[in-house]
């Protein structure tokens, strides 16, 4: 066969194209080709694996174990790394607010709950934080709490710890005589040889009437214990 009868392919021509040009040439009955087929597997495996890697990089920001029967779920946060209690279904975890690294929220036909960690402010950031500074830092917010809340007042306040880690606590109540907020708020810092930025947790229980009923109690008691079992690191208490 002579150079002219010979099909040449152009410089710089890929075999795919030519992959291309085969598929042309099958009949339509016999489309499509396994090129074909195989280069749209391909996307589609692609789409695929990148959806479950969005999936894995938000289980690492905050993961929840489920506990048995009897047993709570274990939420782990890991950027800070704290973890927290959930003993009761009805409290559930919601989007955070306000710059929050977690949320709880839940309620009965005469109580609302919630609990929130959030970061310190950016002041005592650090690996050791100096605790000094905690009742000064606790003083800005109870000032800020004062011009949110109607009726704010300070029931009790001083050092704490919670589970290991040192901290300071301010009790306050506000609101109406028959639609109390009642409110827990610790400032907290690791400990050594735990470090990182410290946490605020919060409590906030609003009351509707001034008797509560047992789906009430039980919602708020779930609350108090999540509230209290906040521990820096990532292993389970």
């Amino acid at each position: 066969m002579s150079a002219a009868a010979r099909k040449v392919r152009p410089a710089g021509e890929s075999s795919e194209a030519s992959a291309g040009d085969a598929g042309r040439l099958v009949r339509p009955e016999f489309q499509p080709t396994l090129p074909a087929l195989l280069r749209g597997r391909g996307r589609r495996v692609g789409l695929i694996a990148l959806a479950v890697l969005l999936a894995l990089l938000a289980l690492l920001a905050v993961t929840r174990v489920a506990g048995g029967e009897d047993a709570p779920a274990v939420v782990v946060h890991r950027q800070p790394a704290f973890t927290l209690l959930i003993s009761d279904p009805d409290l559930r975890q919601v989007a955070p607010e306000g710059g929050e690294h977690l949320r709880l929220e839940g309620a009965g036909p005469r109580t609302a709950v919630s609990v929130s960690v959030a970061p310190l402010p950016r002041t005592l950031r650090g690996s050791a934080p100096g605790l000094a500074e905690l009742p000064i830092e606790a003083d800005r917010m109870v000032q800020s709490l004062e011009r949110r809340l109607d009726g704010f007042v300070v029931l009790a306040e001083g050092r704490a710890r919670v589970n290991g880690a040192p901290g300071y606590q301010v009790r306050h109540r506000s609101g109406p005589d028959d639609a109390p907020r009642f409110g827990h708020d610790v400032l907290l810092v690791p400990e050594p040889p735990l470090s990182g930025p410290g946490l605020r947790i919060s409590l906030m229980q609003h009351n509707r009437g001034a008797k509560l009923g047992p789906d009430d109690r039980r919602i708020a008691y779930a609350a108090k214990r999540a509230f209290r079992s906040v521990r820096f690191g990532t292993e389970r208490p």
